[in-house]
């Protein structure tokens, strides 16, 4: 068993062994080359960090890193680690990171962040024997347009959804109950920002809102209301106009903080229940 970077590696390899590992999950992966590529593009991913587990040149287990600022800080962010069946119980993904810690380190990279589903308990377990924290708990929402057959894509009178093309983020950062998941964050909706579409609701000449989708994944990684203008049905028009754009089914609303009160009883509004959770990892270094 060799443990070394990705530097080299095809991304239809890493695709092969991404499908491999996580073929008996509870809902199996099925990207595409393309697909995992954008996917781990979106979340800054950076060979030259990340690591990978080789049998005769076989990748059997891996770790995609991404990197780039989370908090004013330099953070390094686990964008996909997995092991094939047959190698598990192994100790692999331990000897990866502590191939890639080094390496990180030396780089400068103040903490590493990863996302962890929260019924995986054996990776939950072992990630705090790494010594990493939990930070926060992740709600996530995933329906069906057809799950609202009362459905509708227009806003209500004196309302207007607009798309825009350079969004002023500080202005819209006022907006936020939460800082976003990596995943979610400002960069990622950059660093792919032709794939999203981007839409503010005015009620009148005033901004009330802005909600994002990427219509050819159903990822919705933001759906913020102003605080003052909530419960008045403004969140429900900007979602049904996000839902409209999808390219296909189904939609999604992926790391959100479960303690929001506020969301919780807008989804509860729309009969929208929560999947299985995660948990936000970090570890300082």
């Amino acid at each position: 068993m060799i443990i070394k970077p990705l530097t080299n590696t095809p991304i239809e390899q890493i695709h092969e062994a991404f499908l491999a590992a996580f073929s008996d999950y509870e809902e199996p992966v099925m990207f595409s080359v393309q697909q995992l590529k954008h996917m781990i593009e979106r979340r800054g991913y950076e060979p030259d960090i990340s690591y990978g587990a080789f049998e005769n040149e076989n990748l059997v287990g891996f770790t995609l890193n991404g990197l780039g600022e989370w908090n004013g800080r330099l953070t390094a962010y686990d964008t996909g680690t997995g092991i094939q069946k047959e190698y598990r119980s192994k100790g692999i993904a331990t000897q990866i990171f502590e191939a890639s810690l080094p390496v990180l380190k030396e780089k400068q990279i103040d903490q590493y962040l990863l996302e962890v589903i929260q019924i995986n308990t054996s990776a939950v377990d072992l990630y705090k024997k790494l010594g990493f924290k939990i930070s926060r708990t992740f709600d996530y929402y995933v329906a069906s347009k057809k799950d609202f057959p009362e459905f509708k894509s227009k806003p209500g009178p004196g309302l207007t959804i607009k798309e825009i093309q350079t969004p002023d983020w500080q202005f819209l950062k006022t907006f936020w109950d939460m800082i976003p998941s990596w995943q979610n964050s400002i960069y990622a909706v950059e660093r792919k920002k032709d794939c999203f579409k981007i839409f503010t609701i005015c009620d009148g000449n005033t901004i009330v809102g802005y909600g994002i989708i990427e219509p050819a994944t159903g990822d919705i990684p933001h759906l913020a209301i102003s605080k003052s203008c909530r419960r008045n049905g403004y969140g429900t028009a900007l979602l049904f106009h996000l839902i409209d754009q999808l390219d296909q089914d189904p939609f999604k609303l992926i790391n959100i903080d479960s303690t929001l009160d506020t969301f919780k009883a807008f989804t509860k509004n729309l009969n929208l229940p929560p999947g299985h959770g995660q948990f936000e990892m970090m570890l300082t270094l």
